[in-house]
């Protein structure tokens, strides 16, 4: 599944002539939601980043700002805060900024600020939707 699409969407592309679509139901024959794979993808990622730039792969203690709660960034924040990091996020949904900042007492930053704010490693999971008015990358081939 992608952005703004569910399990259940990818069962109906892939009874509709696309039989090899990841994150089917389980119902399906799939696996169900990618978004903990992902996370797993991005943690790995992170660790593999720390141990380059610090030389350890610990998480631990090590600031790291998420950009984007959602599905991916929740499961990523989680997986920080279970690692030992020191976790900010920023989202513009009101229900993520309501489940991470007051339920779960999680550093929050302003979207407009996410960018200037120091860490030692920056994640991005943002949620945006390309097809929510963004311009298109190209309007014609390129030569």
């Amino acid at each position: 599944a992608d952005v703004g699409t569910s399990a259940r969407d990818m069962d109906v592309i892939s009874e509709t002539g696309a039989p090899y679509i990841f994150s089917r139901t389980p119902a399906h024959g799939g696996a169900g939601d990618s978004s903990g794979w992902t996370a797993l993808g991005v943690e790995a990622g992170l660790r593999t980043t720390c141990a380059k730039l610090f030389g350890a792969p610990s998480l631990s203690g090590r600031r790291i700002v998420v950009q984007g709660a959602g599905s991916v960034g929740g499961d990523l924040i989680e997986r920080l805060l279970a690692a030992g990091a020191d976790v900010a996020f920023s989202d513009v949904d009101p229900a993520s900024v309501r489940r991470w900042r007051d339920e779960r007492g999680v550093h929050f930053v302003e979207p407009e600020r996410v960018l200037e704010t120091l860490c030692d490693v920056f994640a991005a999971t943002p949620r945006r939707k390309p097809w929510s008015g963004a311009a298109p990358l190209s309007s014609g081939s390129s030569s």
